[in-house]
């Protein structure tokens, strides 16, 4: 119930005939959840807003959804980087304003990862999704929330979070059936 409240009608209403919602739906919402919990202030790193406006969520499958960044530096962003050496090419000079003279090489230092996303994931396994009873059941929330946090298929973060939940959405499919 907590991040219904805070998504503040960020949770698409989804019409469906008979009970509960589409496997889709219930994957589109806890991904949007999720995007919400990532982009929140404090959490994603901040310089000038493009890093937080990047997080989209999108179908994948009949019953799966993800959420992506669409920058190409949110991976070194988030994991980290090693230090890196950048030359000129063919025996020119680096140059930039600034500068107190032309540079054959510039080295940059490793820098450490802000891993932005799996603080989020860490924050919607605490919060569980509790929010989602009214539309599906209680027993069937409980179930999403256990593969979530990893009792069901495997560990506490990472693919096996994946799987848990896939697993669970397949169960709430047979459940219907």
């Amino acid at each position: 119930m907590a991040i219904r409240q805070r998504l503040g009608g960020l949770l698409k209403p989804y019409t469906v005939s008979g009970p509960g919602l589409p496997e889709q739906a219930i994957a589109l919402q806890i991904a949007e959840a999720l995007r919400e919990i990532a982009t929140r202030q404090g959490n994603v790193p901040f310089d000038k807003g493009d890093l937080r406006k990047a997080h989209v969520v999108e179908p994948v499958g009949d019953d799966a959804a993800r959420l992506a960044v669409n920058t190409p530096y949110a991976r070194a962003v988030h994991d980290g980087r090693p230090a890196i050496t950048i030359r000129a090419k063919r025996g020119k000079a680096l140059h930039w304003k600034g500068a107190r003279h032309p540079v054959r090489a510039v080295r940059q230092p490793a820098r450490q990862g802000n891993p932005w996303l799996r603080r989020a994931i860490e924050q919607l396994q605490s919060e569980g999704l509790d929010w989602l009873a009214p539309q599906i059941g209680e027993a069937a929330a409980e179930m999403l929330t256990a593969a979530l946090r990893g009792q069901l298929g495997g560990g506490p973060l990472g693919p096996n979070v994946e799987r848990g939940v896939t697993l669970a959405v397949r169960v709430l499919k047979e459940m219907r059936t």
